[in-house]
């Protein structure tokens, strides 16, 4: 273990790189300075088991050490450093495990004549794959390198970490042809290295965990795309030193996190490149956590089973956003977990690649606290196929900001159950069903704001768009689409004041409940209304008179409900079945007025009329029949 580094040392392993292909290359005159294995298995500090022995060198000690042939496998027996053979270890060397051999570490080993960061080892590189397993002891080398471009042999080249082993480098280098010929660093229970990363070349596993304990404190940089991966179960590793692009740091580069990655004290920066996760089996238990803001990234893909738990405040970055899915069902599976925190993401997508495949996918809280999730949609359309639900304890609520469009489809064959509030602050929230009649049935209450949509023509099941028992329609934004408030259901216009909720098409009261038309109201000419002026209300042929409507006084402090007109409704026609109801305020006013609805041209009006100033000795009578004015509710 080294003290970490903020550059990674790579001018040496190029160099080498480009010296040793040549050396290996050269003929067996030239390659006099090279020390090779010479049987199948056997001991690596045993001198006798390698060739070509320089002058005063011992074993592996030369210029170039090389294990090599799919039967070859070095074991070591003892420590092979300077300190403990100073006699021997007299030149930093390279050491070379390639052409699928193997070396077993069991010891402290040492490529340095000052046990320093200095000599390189190369695993695989320029002809096939290779193993290192190391499970005790410290390899102290300047880079280690693992995988290269081998143009024969198909195995990995694979450095396999455990137990009490250590790494003491400059860097780590991995690098890759394909997907057969890879180099892998597997990380497994109790192994902490610090040592500096860099992905050159990132195909399947370059990174991967072989258990749950696993943690890389040094900063990780991609040079090209990359893949970290656990073996099965919840297995992973915990990063702690920041991932980030390279080798200028303007690059944009993926990294797919398959099963379980804990991203712990510094980011994730991947400039415009995504990131994906999967293979979680979409289970808490096996969850992707990221426990840091500040991170980077053009785009979050989630499928295969995916489950990305957050753990601060967006985590995500704001201006990116979150797409599910692939080109199955049974592969768009996935799990976003707000986790007890607030975040904001551009939009909410199935993949574009698939766009018509569905899948069990879920925005959801498993936190301690209510999460609110916000989708700041600047421009553009985007449909996002899945569900959105409460955590066991703590509910989800969804903001819609930004001019573009967010769809809801609930294409995952499970509905929404989130009870939190639904906030349009603006452009459009537009929810699309063929089997159901409202696909956020359970949010508590839907506030569209002025100048943004609430858009149900997508709600094509019989009935068209239904406001549950329950449920606020409430604001003074836009709803398009036929609507019908159930019994139970609450309509409100405006929000926290004076405002116009506006309606293109049928709006349908005729099934209302007592108290469920809710209306401020200042001063004639000044009230809440609901618009349809090029569309129908429909109130049916029950009920319909004062005891349906709540009204809220806003007319100030130590003032009374000015006597004139309230236009509440605007509508195009009027389906009345019935003549509406007129009713003395009997609860209110201390007995000054009388009120009244009316319908004119297809609008509803309340119309307010004062009575005479009752005698004093009247108001003896009245005793405590004076209540307040029945204050408006904005929920049930």
């Amino acid at each position: 273990m080294k003290t970490p580094q903020n550059i990674i040392k790579t001018s040496k392993a190029v160099f080498t790189i480009t010296s040793l292909t040549a050396f290996l290359a050269a003929s067996p005159a030239v390659q006099a300075g090279i020390t090779v294995w010479n049987t199948a298995s056997g001991d690596f500090n045993n001198a006798g088991n390698w060739s070509n022995l320089q002058p005063g060198q011992d074993g592996p000690a030369n210029q170039q050490a090389v294990i090599q042939g799919a039967t070859d496998i070095a074991t070591t027996s003892s420590d092979y450093t300077a300190a403990s053979n100073p006699a021997q270890l007299l030149n930093d060397y390279l050491l070379v495990v390639r052409s699928d051999a193997g070396l077993n570490i069991g010891h402290d080993l040492s490529t340095s004549a000052t046990d320093t960061n200095t000599g390189t080892v190369y695993l695989g590189f320029d002809a096939g794959g290779g193993t290192i397993n190391h499970t005790a002891g410290t390899l102290t080398t300047g880079t280690l390198n693992i995988g290269g471009f081998a143009a024969n042999f198909t195995q990995t080249a694979d450095y396999n970490i455990s137990g009490t082993a250590d790494i003491d480098a400059n860097s780590i280098q991995i690098r890759a042809a394909d997907n057969t010929r890879r180099g892998r660093l597997l990380v497994g229970d109790g192994v902490t290295l610090d040592e500096a990363i860099t992905i050159q070349h990132g195909f399947s596993g370059s990174i991967t965990g072989t258990g749950t304990g696993g943690v890389l404190s040094g900063q990780i940089t991609l040079n090209n795309s990359a893949d970290f991966r656990g073996v099965g179960g919840n297995s992973g590793i915990t990063y702690e030193g920041g991932i980030t692009t390279g080798p200028s740091g303007t690059e944009s580069f993926g990294l797919s996190l398959n099963q379980k990655a804990i991203i712990n004290s510094n980011a994730i920066d991947l400039n415009d490149g995504t990131l994906t996760l999967t293979s979680n089996g979409n289970n808490i238990a096996n969850a992707t956590e990221i426990n840091v803001s500040g991170n980077d990234w053009g785009m979050a893909r989630i499928n295969f089973g995916g489950y990305l738990k957050l753990g601060v405040d967006n985590a995500m970055p704001i201006d990116a956003g979150v797409e599910f899915g692939w080109n199955s069902d049974g592969a768009s599976s996935g799990t976003l977990d707000l986790n007890g925190t607030d975040q904001t993401v551009a939009f909410l997508r199935q993949t574009t690649i698939f766009s018509t495949v569905n899948g069990n996918q879920n925005i959801t809280n498993s936190g301690n606290t209510d999460s609110t999730l916000t989708i700041n949609t600047a421009a553009g359309s985007y449909d996002y196929h899945g569900r959105i639900t409460d955590g066991a304890t703590n509910s989800m609520s969804i903001v819609k900001n930004g001019a573009g469009t967010q769809i809801f489809d609930n294409n995952s064959g499970t509905a929404s159950d989130y009870t939190g509030t639904t906030t349009i602050n603006a452009g459009t929230l537009a929810l699309v069903s063929n089997t159901s009649n409202n696909n956020i049935a359970s949010s508590s209450l839907i506030t569209v704001d002025a100048g943004a949509s609430l858009d149900v023509t997508g709600i094509t099941a019989a009935g068209g768009f239904e406001i549950v028992s329950g449920q606020t329609l409430a604001g003074e934004g836009n709803v398009s689409g036929d609507t019908t408030i159930n019994s139970g259901g609450f309509l409100s216009a405006g929000d926290g004041g004076i405002g116009t909720l506006t309606f293109d098409a049928l709006v349908d009261v005729s099934s209302v409940g007592a108290n469920s038309m809710l209306f401020d109201l200042a001063s004639p000419g000044f009230s809440d209304l609901v618009s349809m002026s090029s569309s129908e209300l429909d109130i049916g042929s029950g009920s319909f008179d004062l005891d349906t409507f709540t009204f809220t006084d806003l007319s100030g402090p130590g003032s009374r409900i000015g006597v004139g007109t309230y236009t509440l409704f605007d509508a195009n026609s009027l389906a009345l079945g019935n003549s509406l109801g007129s009713t003395v305020f009997t609860e209110s006013l201390l007995g000054y007025a009388t009120a009244t609805l009316f319908e004119s041209g297809g609008d509803i009006f309340l119309s307010v009329t004062a009575v005479p100033e009752p005698s004093s000795t009247a108001l003896l009578g009245l005793g405590g029949l004076a209540l307040m004015l029945r204050r408006k509710r904005s929920a049930a």
